[in-house]
């Protein structure tokens, strides 16, 4: 079984993200706003933006200590 963590973005997690969505498979199967390939210059503003919403929203999802991916959660 694979255990994951939900928790905040940070900063650092950048350069994880960047990893795991720069992934053709990835993008073909999300909106045409997800750009491939993913730079870490949109994994940073991806960060920053979701990072200002106050509750937060979108969670890191955290597995083997890399972000992999996000998840969003609305009330």
């Amino acid at each position: 079984m694979i255990q994951f963590t939900l928790r905040k973005f940070r900063f650092s997690d950048a350069e994880s993200l960047r990893k795991h969505a720069d992934n053709e498979r990835v993008a073909r199967f999300l909106t045409n706003q997800f750009p491939h390939p993913y730079s870490l210059r949109d994994a940073e503003e991806f960060i920053t933006c979701v990072m200002n919403d106050n509750p937060a929203k979108i969670f890191a999802i955290v597995i083997n200590e890399e972000v992999a991916g996000s998840i969003g959660i609305t009330p």
